[in-house]
């Protein structure tokens, strides 16, 4: 089994989230690929078996411009047989917690086997890494 994690970060905290994902993976049978959006090759993500999507949020709730492809991608591309997750990162202090996260839902509930989602805010700490194992079992449940 081979999982793809797709990550944007700005400050650092969504990437340190991916990287605990990625290591989770590591100890399982699962094997990971952790990629840069501005690095992934859209028409690779049909061979992998799962979809993590990690992002911070900009502003009051917006996806990050440089995630926009992707999110148009998993809009239009049956990927109906790949398990997926979404994982972001961002302040509360905007009204918008992680907006980034449910904006990516819809489209991937509708092109693929969306199991969990994730909100961290800012940088993880001990209970963000809590959540890991069990995010990797919704995942592959």
């Amino acid at each position: 089994m081979h999982a793809c994690l797709i990550y944007t970060s700005i400050t650092g905290n969504t990437k340190a989230v991916m990287e605990m994902i990625y290591n989770a993976l590591n100890q399982s049978d699962i094997t990971p690929q952790l990629t840069h959006v501005r690095d992934l090759d859209f028409e690779t993500l049909q061979h992998y078996d799962y979809i993590i999507v990690g992002t911070y949020t900009f502003g009051n709730g917006d996806i990050p411009r440089e995630m926009m492809p992707l999110y148009e991608y998993l809009s239009q591309t049956n990927l109906r047989y790949v398990r997926s997750a979404i994982v972001g990162t961002g302040d509360r202090f905007y009204p918008y917690f992680c907006g980034a996260v449910d904006r990516f839902v819809e489209p991937m509930q509708q092109q693929t086997d969306l199991r969990v989602t994730l909100k961290v805010e800012l940088y993880p700490e001990q209970k963000d890494r809590d959540k890991i194992p069990r995010l990797i079992a919704s995942l592959t449940r």
